[in-house]
C-alpha cells in the first residue's frame, strides 16, 4: 500500500513540470519542450470544447500513469519498454541539440543555448545513471520510480527546446 501511494504522489507530482512545460515563455524556466507545444497545437481544434491549458497540465501525469501502472502496485523492475523508451529519446534529443545549436545560438543567444543544453544533459546523466543502476544493479522501487518521474517531467519540462525563430 505504501509503494502505491508513493506511485500516487509522484504521479501528481509531474502536474508541476507540467505546469512549467506548458506556459511556452521560451525562458530558462520554460524553454518551450516539443511535446506540450505539438500536443497543445493539435488540442487548439477542440478549444471549444475542452480547456487546453489544463490538459496540457496534467498531460505528463497520464503518461506516467499509463506507461507503467505497475507503479501503483509496487513493482520493483523497469519495464524493457521504458529503457528503449530512454534511449530512443535521449539519441533524438542529442541529434536535436546538434541540428539546433547554432539556430539556438542565432536567435537565443550563446549564454540561453549553452544553459539550456546544459540542463538538458543533466537530466540526461541523471537519467542513464538511474537506468544502467537498476539494469545491472538489483531492482529497486524507488529507482523505478525515479526514472519514470524524471523522464516524464523531462519530456514534459524539458526535452526537445525550442531552438530558432520566435514562435
Amino acid at each position: 500500500m505504501r509503494k502505491a501511494l508513493q506511485g500516487l504522489a509522484a504521479g501528481l507530482c509531474l502536474l508541476l513540470p507540467g505546469y512549467f512545460g506548458s506556459r511556452f515563455t521560451g525562458g530558462i524556466l520554460s524553454p518551450v519542450p516539443i511535446l506540450p507545444f505539438i500536443f497543445g497545437d493539435f488540442l487548439q481544434q477542440f478549444r471549444y470544447w475542452i480547456d487546453v491549458d489544463k490538459i496540457l497540465v496534467i498531460f505528463p501525469m497520464l503518461l506516467f500513469f499509463v506507461w507503467n501502472p505497475g507503479l501503483l502496485r509496487g513493482h520493483l523492475k523497469i519495464p524493457r519498454r521504458t529503457y528503449l523508451l530512454v534511449a530512443a529519446v535521449i539519441v533524438l534529443s542529442v541529434v536535436d541539440f546538434v541540428g539546433s545549436w547554432s539556430y539556438g545560438v542565432k536567435y537565443q543567444g550563446l549564454g540561453y543555448t549553452c544553459v539550456v543544453d546544459a540542463i538538458n544533459l543533466g537530466w540526461i546523466a541523471i537519467l542513464c545513471f538511474l537506468s544502467f543502476s537498476n539494469w545491472k544493479g538489483e531492482p529497486s522501487f524507488l529507482t523505478n520510480l525515479a526514472v519514470h518521474w524524471i523522464f516524464f517531467a523531462w519530456v514534459a519540462w524539458y526535452a526537445f527546446p525550442w531552438l530558432g525563430e520566435p514562435i
